[in-house]
């Protein structure tokens, strides 16, 4: 009599396909070595699918072959790991809102902050002046000599491994208030009329009552 043995392999496995994502990104693990694979997590062997956190995936690989030829199997399986790394993706808060500012004033902190992947951030927008412009809570904004209006203030993430996001948020400038001289100075007798005298004012809505006339 001759009996047939089938000597199965002893699956090597190796995967395909590992590398960092940032969340909410997309990966495909691929392992080979073996004729079938069963991952843990519910992924499925060359299926893109998308990892909420870091986390460690497992694959079964299994050889089949039949048994002295009745038609009976037997199998050869081996496992493998894979650390899979999810980054965080950045944050970025503006903060509270501002106060409104004069031409050439100087606004309260900002007060914003970065979080998730983001390892700092800067402040940009405007047409005056910062200072600690790359620190997102405690930077200041100067607005310019002329500038007025609605001004938009930008605070952009920097760091770590998932690019970068914004957030803004406005200041309103107001013109600086003038007053002209007097359109005049006369010199009047007693109960003589007196003219208008006018001022042309910047900023203001107008100007106070007159002080100092005589009686």
């Amino acid at each position: 009599n001759v009996e047939l043995i089938e000597i199965i392999p002893q699956p090597t496995l190796s995967i395909a396909g590992n590398t960092p994502i940032c969340s909410g990104g997309s990966l495909t693990l691929t392992a080979s070595g073996a004729q079938t694979y069963s991952w843990n997590n519910g992924i499925s062997n060359g299926v893109p699918f998308n990892p909420t956190s870091s986390s460690t995936y497992t694959v079964i690989g299994t050889n089949t072959g039949m048994v002295n030829g009745t038609g009976s199997t037997n199998s050869c399986t081996a496992t493998a790991n894979v650390s899979v790394t999810v980054n965080p993706n950045p944050n970025a808060n503006a903060g509270g809102a501002l106060s409104a500012i004069c031409q050439s004033g100087t606004s309260a902190t900002m007060g914003g902050s970065v979080s998730g992947g983001a390892t700092g951030g800067t402040w940009s927008g405007g047409t005056g002046t910062w200072t600690n412009a790359n620190n997102p809570s405690t930077a200041t904004y100067t607005a310019g000599a002329s500038e007025t209006g609605t001004i938009t203030l930008t605070l952009t993430t920097s760091g770590g491994s998932c690019g970068t996001t914004t957030a803004t948020k406005t200041i309103a400038v107001s013109p600086t208030n003038t007053v002209s001289a007097a359109s005049s100075t006369p010199t009047l007798c007693i109960n003589a009329a007196l003219t208008n005298i006018t001022h042309t004012t910047t900023g203001a809505a107008g100007i106070g009552s007159a002080t100092g006339l005589p009686t």
